[in-house]
């Protein structure tokens, strides 16, 4: 296979900050350069009007965000206006400045250039948008790749709220125009996220003793890196890392009796059996036992799954699971969810959960939750549910699993992704899609719901384009040992009728195991079944396995090996896989 060459970027905050603009704008080269400023040294000069940091100057009401503006060294670079680029900036005034600054507790003029980069780059829009769209937004995507809420009032005509998960601005003022873009005065400024989720946790004293063991196993790196490249045949992909910290406060550490970190060391060795296992390792697995490797808010973790209430999530720790049961009857946070139920279980401190970072989310917890393994989960695994994936598909320009099915469906190459890459792919016809993409799934009709089908898990889809006898191998999420029913939720639609009624080839039959045993050959479109009797376009179960039995928790190796000659020969073929589902089997 291709060599892959990871290269982690320990980025500068100004750089962290940059990436999603120069992701953006790498493809044009006349575009807006915020890595640097393209007439320093010079008297910027416009043929035509104002652009906007000349406009902000002269207007008089800006003198404190221009001085910003100069001393970030991206004054003249809000001025350009190259090949139809335009911009709006989302301006505080002077009052809203002063007020800024008495919260942060100093000039912003005074911070590093770095936080006077992120704080115009967090005000900035690369599009000039007329006050007759902006009333229509509900969010804005601003220069550091964060979504900004909008809610206009509408008791005071001209003014908004714009709000995210980490300050309230308002606008009082709209749409005032510059050669290069649009203005809309604020009276209060937005607060820019400049923190990784390290900074979040050592930045609160309450947080001490778990920082000192985030630092001791390493984990410091991970939680303070926010990006890196992936080269595959001299393709670059950058790829952003996000996480989620279940955090433990010292308070919670000790209630269970652990006041330092040679405490928390002998508790947990004081609980293993195995002597081959050192206290070094077992702190390491305790922490990434507290660390998801996405970014999920403390709704997202409770969210139902399939037909549990119980949701499992794999952890940062290799074959170590928690659970998180949701209490539907309830509506408060800090008591609807429930870590570890059956275990030493934990609640959510609310008021100190949904924290955001840079690269993810911190949510408090009210217990140490030492290791435990729960019983059996039903677990949903969803394909392209990967931090990876999202960011190919985000840099692309497509929604990553859409809240609502598209009108229209998307296709993102996802063939130079690590997670696919160990793949095999052959000729084949259909040159609709390559060999592996991320697909959206447009909505189910009410129609087919009733004769049997339903709606993709999240708006979405993986296909698989490989050709007769081509194969993938896809390392599952953690599943708790016992035995279990495994089902394959595909996506039919119109092109693969030929197929269900094996018109060509053998109906899409597969060879399929888990870790290179259990083998089985399945052809699960000929499964797909309705009232109809031709069934319409939307998502099917079939059964892989009706019993299989895993005898540790781990991951595993699901492999697929394609035996139908239909897929080289017909262009309609293609296996469109929407989720996995392993449903415990209770002796």
């Amino acid at each position: 296979m291709t060599t892959i060459i990871n290269k982690t970027f320990h980025f500068s905050l100004s750089a962290s900050l940059l990436l999603s603009a120069l992701v953006m704008t790498s493809c044009d080269g006349d575009v807006f350069d915020l890595g640097a400023d393209p007439a320093e040294g010079t008297t910027y000069k416009v043929t035509e009007g104002n652009p906007i940091s000349t406009t902000l100057a002269e207007d008089g009401r800006f003198s404190r965000f221009v001085e910003v503006l100069r001393a970030s060294g991206l004054y003249n670079s809000l001025n350009q206006s190259t090949t139809g680029i335009s911009f709006t900036s989302l301006a505080p005034n002077d009052d809203a400045m002063a007020e800024f600054e008495q919260r942060i507790g100093g000039k912003v003029t005074e911070q590093t250039v770095d936080y006077m980069r992120s704080f115009v780059l967090y005000h900035t829009i690369a599009d000039s948008i007329t006050t007759d769209n902006f009333v229509k937004k509900t969010s804005l995507s601003n220069l550091t790749g964060d979504n900004i809420n909008v809610e206009i009032d509408t008791v005071k005509a001209g003014e908004a709220v714009l709000t995210n998960n980490n300050s309230e601005g308002r606008i009082v003022e709209m749409g005032l125009s510059a050669s290069n873009g649009k203005i809309y005065v604020l009276s209060k400024a937005l607060t820019p996220l400049v923190e990784t989720l390290y900074d979040r946790l050592k930045q609160n004293s309450d947080y001490s003793l778990l920082c000192s063991a985030v630092d001791e196993t390493g984990w410091k790196k991970t939680l303070a890196t926010l990006a890196d490249t992936t080269v595959v045949d001299g393709v670059q992909t950058i790829t952003r890392h996000n996480f989620t910290v279940i955090g433990v406060t010292n308070a919670s550490f000790a209630a269970a009796g652990i006041n330092s970190l040679a405490d928390l060391k002998a508790k947990l060795a004081s609980s293993n059996d195995d002597a081959d296992i050192t206290v070094d390792s077992l702190l390491r697995a305790y922490v990434g036992y507290h660390i998801l490797k996405t970014k999920v808010t403390v709704d997202g973790l409770g969210a139902l799954q399939g037909n549990s209430l119980t949701h499992m999530w794999s952890t940062g720790a290799d074959n170590l699971v928690f659970t998180v049961y949701n209490d539907t009857t309830d509506t408060k946070t800090d008591t609807k969810y429930t870590i570890n139920a059956e275990g030493t279980a934990a609640h959510f401190v609310e008021a100190n959960s949904n924290v955001l970072a840079l690269n993810g989310y911190v949510h408090q917890i009210d217990s140490w939750m030492p290791i435990w393994e729960p019983e059996q989960q039903q677990v949903v695994w969803d394909f392209v549910d990967d931090n990876e994936i999202q960011s190919v598909v985000t840099d692309a320009g497509v929604e990553y699993q859409p809240a609502e099915a598209p009108k229209k469906q998307e296709r993102v190459r996802l063939t130079n992704t690590t997670l696919f890459q160990n793949y095999v792919a052959n000729d084949r016809k259909n040159n609709n899609f390559d060999d592996i993409d991320y697909y959206t799934v447009v909505a189910v009709t009410a129609k087919a719901i009733e004769s049997g089908a339903k709606q993709a898990n999240n708006n979405d889809c993986v296909v698989f384009n490989l050709g007769n006898a081509g194969s993938a191998t896809l390392t599952t999420p953690t599943i708790v040992k016992g035995k279990y029913k495994v089902t394959l939720d595909v996506v039919y639609t119109t092109g693969h009728s030929k197929i269900r009624t094996k018109q060509v080839g053998t109906g899409g039959t597969l060879e399929i195991t888990f870790d290179n045993d259990n083998r089985k050959y399945v052809a699960p479109y000929t499964q797909v079944k309705s009232t109809l009797s031709n069934p319409l376009a939307g998502v099917y179960t079939t059964t892989l396995y009706d019993e299989i039995e895993f005898d540790s928790t781990s991951t595993h190796e699901f492999k697929f090996t394609i035996k139908d000659s239909a897929a080289t020969t017909e262009a309609g073929f293609s296996l469109q896989f929407d989720t996995m589902t392993f449903t415990p089997i209770k002796d």
